[in-house]
């Protein structure tokens, strides 16, 4: 919400300021330091890049496609490795968000590049929505706690467990979805936001 106030604001210094914003944000969020009446940094990281790459065009994807899967191996240990080493000290887990997302942008594009995958897929995006409105707060929490239960949460564990967590989450919530579809109609096109 707060982003909304503060868009045309940090619109204007992302435009007049761009390499000084965008060295300032990404420097508070590794470090964590919260900006502008607490709002999470990170948080204003990803928010000032997304307008950064509308702004500039980046194409993700492009990006994503030429990255092989064993540098993204690599990036992610590389994180696990210098957030030990540096004892929480910086917030590594931003840079595992974006090595995360690429990682997954790529996925995609190798799933759409192959046909017969592509096509299972794409049956299943009619349940996208429904998932996005049952996974939080319970479906997705008390996943998360059952997978921290199993996973200890330290170090390469962290992003397995989160890994685990979000594949399960997707996964039943769209078996829930398929099962409501057959078994109540009405309240799946209720839950999905009016879309069959």
């Amino acid at each position: 919400m707060i982003f909304i106030v503060l868009s045309p604001i940090l619109k204007f210094l992302c435009d007049k300021f761009s390499g000084f914003m965008l060295i300032f944000i990404s420097v508070a969020a590794l470090k964590g330091i919260p900006l502008f009446f607490t709002v999470s940094s990170s948080a204003l990281f990803f928010y000032a890049s997304d307008y950064y790459c509308a702004k500039y065009k980046i194409d993700f994807f492009k990006i994503a496609d030429k990255i092989k899967i064993y540098e993204y191996l690599i990036l992610l240990v590389s994180v696990v490795v210098f957030n030990t080493i540096c004892a929480g000290e910086y917030s590594f887990g931003l840079i595992s968000t974006i090595i995360s997302c690429l990682f997954f942008l790529k996925l995609s594009l190798y799933f759409v590049k192959t046909n017969k995958i592509y096509s299972k897929l794409n049956y299943m995006s009619g349940y996208s929505f429904f998932l996005y409105a049952i996974h939080t707060p319970i479906l997705g929490t008390a996943i998360n706690k059952i997978t921290q239960r199993i996973t200890p949460l330290h170090g390469i564990l962290c992003l397995v467990q989160f890994l685990l967590a979000a594949f399960l989450t997707i996964f039943i919530g769209t078996l829930i979805g398929i099962a409501l579809k057959k078994i109540y109609f009405p309240l799946f096109c209720l839950l999905n936001g009016g879309r069959k």
